[in-house]
């Protein structure tokens, strides 16, 4: 169970500063994503700060109001081999 848990925070890290480098290239504040969004801005900083973990619904709202597929905060297969 353990394994499990690292797998997942390490995957949730890594989701959360693939957003916030396409944040800081489109220049986009998370007060900006937060009302473009729907999510709280509160909520927004917990799950960009890691207190809290994003899920697939927040990753994919995230991606269509950047204008990016949702693929490009997820690893693909590929790179782990």
């Amino acid at each position: 169970m353990r394994t499990r848990l690292v797998w997942v925070t390490w995957l949730n890290d890594l989701v959360v500063r693939r957003i916030l480098a396409e944040l800081d290239r489109q220049g986009v504040t998370i007060g900006q994503l937060a009302r473009s969004t729907g999510i709280r801005v509160s909520v927004l900083n917990r799950k960009l700060t890691g207190i809290d973990r994003l899920n697939v619904d927040d990753i994919d709202s995230i991606a269509g109001v950047l204008g990016v597929p949702t693929a490009a905060f997820v690893p693909n297969e590929e790179r782990h081999q």
